[in-house]
């Protein structure tokens, strides 16, 4: 499984395997200082993994999003929202998706 949240950049995992298939490491947003990294496989599918948790995840062109856990995760997921074309949420706005 993944290795999750690492200081050094370099140490963050390119490969992992999650839901039984290879997703590839194809962003660590900069303005994150290497908390957060987003993984795709090959057939458009993608998750957000923000310190050692997935928070978010595009499966099969759903949106699942796994709950709010702090203002700093939150942006985390905003950045990953708006990277594939949905508008940020706030607080209850997440927790208001996430019980639907």
């Amino acid at each position: 499984m993944f290795i999750g949240y690492r200081r050094n950049k370099s140490e963050i995992e390119k490969v992992d395997t999650y839901k039984g298939e290879q997703y590839y490491l194809v962003d660590i947003p900069q303005e994150h200082y290497n908390k957060c990294a987003i993984y795709e496989d090959n057939k458009g599918n993608s998750y957000l993994l923000s310190y050692d948790t997935i928070v978010a995840e595009i499966y099969n062109g759903d949106l699942k999003i796994y709950g709010y856990y702090s203002p700093t995760t939150n942006r985390h997921l905003n950045t990953y929202l708006n990277r594939y074309g949905y508008q940020s949420m706030n607080k209850k706005e997440v927790l208001a998706y996430e019980n639907e």
